[in-house]
């Protein structure tokens, strides 16, 4: 087994070793990065175009398109914002109006004179 991975490694060695250097040569040179450049610019001109005939059909069949969703979600969040903001406000009003509760439990209570001593 192991003289077979010797076997094995000697032969990538030899192919990687002749491919390495014109494969090293080719990737630093102008025309591999002109070709790169050019792979990018028609990548990303193919997504966007894409994108836009795929919205265009969503439109005309009445599909909501991600632009559509995005929107949404912003004016959801806005609203969230909003109803948060009033119902904060609503808890505050509603604390100033409401007359304080008392507390029950000890019974009536008596009122005390000047002195300390309870009043009949």
């Amino acid at each position: 087994m192991a003289d077979d991975k010797a076997t094995w490694r000697k032969f990538f060695d030899m192919m990687e070793g002749s491919v390495r250097g014109p494969a090293e040569k080719w990737a630093n040179s102008e025309a591999f990065s002109a070709m790169l450049m050019n792979v990018s610019s028609n990548w990303h001109s193919l997504n966007e175009s894409t994108r836009e005939n795929l919205t265009k059909v969503m439109h005309a069949a009445n599909i909501s398109s991600h632009s559509d969703i995005t929107k949404l979600m912003r004016q959801v969040g806005a609203l969230t914002g909003k109803i948060d903001s009033l119902a904060a406000r609503l808890e505050t009003i509603e604390a100033l109006l409401t007359p304080p509760v008392e507390d029950k439990r000890d019974g009536p209570t008596e009122s005390k004179s000047r002195s300390g001593k309870a009043r009949p």
